[in-house]
């Protein structure tokens, strides 16, 4: 369901019906551009430490663009 609703909410803000939208689950970033701004999206969950937000980048994600958080 999660993936989902990224897919229909990528689609609808890129407006590119065709954007191949896959889960983040072993990337654990994909980035979208296209829109007004870029779409992040994110899986998180197996991240364990504060610090893993600061060595993947992501906290330059959410001023630079839309993140969509799973």
């Amino acid at each position: 369901g999660k993936t989902t609703f990224a897919r229909g909410f990528i689609r609808t803000f890129t407006r590119d019906e065709d954007v191949v939208v896959a889960s983040p689950t072993f990337l654990l970033h994909l980035q979208y551009d296209g829109g007004p701004c870029t779409v992040h999206h994110l899986d998180l969950y197996r991240l364990k430490q504060d610090q893993d937000i600061s060595f993947l980048g992501l906290d330059k994600v959410f001023p630079t663009g839309v993140g969509l958080v799973e």
